[in-house]
């Protein structure tokens, strides 16, 4: 008989059947039992499928940490910034649109892993916030109207603490979206909590993530100064028609009480002509680490 050697390509013209059956037992290191076998083992050992379902995981969570957490993290270190922006021609609301579809993907990647798709009920019953998120993501993502409830992206503000001095502290940038049957919300909290919920359900772990071991993030102001200075970039917003302002007191218990004030001063800079003078940016606000 002609026996070869699928490795090296070596060929043989062997008579006898026992001296055969002895070079393909030398030749093929799966080789069981008294006949000729060639098939391969059909399932991996313990220690082999452990390792795989490792790695799965392991790849699972860096692409949950990449798609939406990196994503989240990258649009409120851009709101922390007190940048002038507009509600339609800036970055932080394209890339808080880019993040509202990635978190209404997960509901498909459920759907695949637990090969159980849930249904809009049980989802709000779980987690109100991520089937606003998903309706938010429909009107997005269609320009006419498909099924859900219509909800849209309403406008972005400064918002600004105004301390017992009357000093004004500038905190954060809001992005703000109105969905027509449960009203207005943060876009940043709504997000944040549903890749929570998300993170839950799949299965993926955020700890030792910065900023990521608590459900709320710990935000200080800015100093306080007589005036609020933003600033104008066009490489982050490419037009501009309005300035939305969100005025607050601390309450008691360290809460955002709305605040009315009669005489506010707004200062709005040209990072252009800022640089062109030889001024300076006030240094970035950020408290995100490592993402390992």
């Amino acid at each position: 008989m002609r026996l070869m050697n699928s490795i090296t390509g070596k060929c043989l013209n062997i008579e006898d059947e026992a001296e055969a059956t002895r070079w393909v037992r030398s030749c093929t290191p799966w080789y069981q039992g008294e006949g000729i076998k060639t098939e391969l083992p059909c399932e991996p050992s313990q220690e082999i499928q452990a390792s795989i379902d490792d790695d799965e995981q392991k790849y699972k969570r860096l692409d949950f940490t990449n798609d939406l957490v990196k994503r989240w993290n990258e649009l409120y270190v851009l709101l922390l910034q007190p940048y002038s922006l507009d509600p339609r021609f800036s970055d932080p609301v394209i890339l808080g649109r880019s993040l509202v579809v990635a978190l209404a993907h997960q509901w498909d990647l459920d759907r695949v892993e637990s090969g159980v798709s849930i249904s809009d009920s049980d989802l709000a019953r779980e987690c109100c916030a991520a089937l606003r998120i998903k309706d938010l993501c429909n009107t997005i993502k269609h320009v006419e109207r498909t099924q859900g409830h219509y909800a849209k992206i309403e406008g972005i503000s400064a918002e600004v603490l105004v301390d017992e001095n009357d000093d004004f502290c500038f905190l954060k940038n809001q992005i703000t979206y109105i969905h027509e049957v449960e009203g207005e919300f943060d876009l940043i909290e709504d997000t944040r909590e549903t890749i929570f919920y998300w993170a839950r359900r799949r299965g993926v772990s955020l700890l030792g993530i910065v900023g990521w071991n608590e459900v709320s993030t710990n935000l200080k102001a800015c100093p306080p100064s007589n005036k609020i200075t933003l600033f104008y970039d066009p490489q982050i917003c490419i037009y501009q028609r309005s300035q939305g302002l969100k005025l607050y007191r601390l309450g008691s218990a360290g809460e955002l009480i709305p605040y009315d004030h009669n005489n506010i001063q707004l200062e709005i800079v040209d990072v252009n002509r800022l640089k062109a003078a030889g001024g300076q940016l006030p240094p970035e606000r950020n408290f995100f680490g490592s993402y390992e």
